[in-house]
């Protein structure tokens, strides 16, 4: 997360420990419940809650952007991903978050790669 020239900026500093702390409090919570499913919201700090929803719009604005460039509609992409156009709808307003799976599915659709897809979302943060 380190900008040009080395320097971090401000928030990132803030926003890298939250991100490490819900990853922390993940992997806790799938290893002692024996899961792979999201914290649920009800149990991340207010700062937690707010990074989560943060990556959540960058990997839905990166997708909302490759599928655009790529010229296809909501229900083109569905078509070609097989991933519901209600579902990629709310992935691109951050208001879900996309399985890997789903993942690798939409960026073979849009011809790129899940990387490409991330790699635009961590730009955007």
């Amino acid at each position: 997360m380190q900008g040009c020239g080395g320097a971090t900026p401000k928030g990132h500093a803030v926003v890298s420990r939250a991100i490490q702390t819900v990853w922390v409090a993940r992997r806790r919570w799938s290893t002692d419940d024996n899961r792979s499913v999201p914290v649920p919201e009800s149990s991340l700090s207010s700062a937690q809650r707010r990074v989560r929803r943060v990556r959540r719009d960058a990997v839905g604005e990166a997708l909302r952007r490759a599928r655009l460039s790529s010229g296809l509609s909501q229900e083109g992409l569905a078509r070609l991903s097989g991933v519901s156009r209600a579902a990629i709808a709310r992935i691109e307003t951050g208001e879900a978050s996309t399985q890997v799976d789903r993942l690798w599915d939409l960026a073979a659709a849009l011809d790129t790669t899940p990387s490409a897809i991330l790699a635009q979302a961590e730009g955007l943060l």
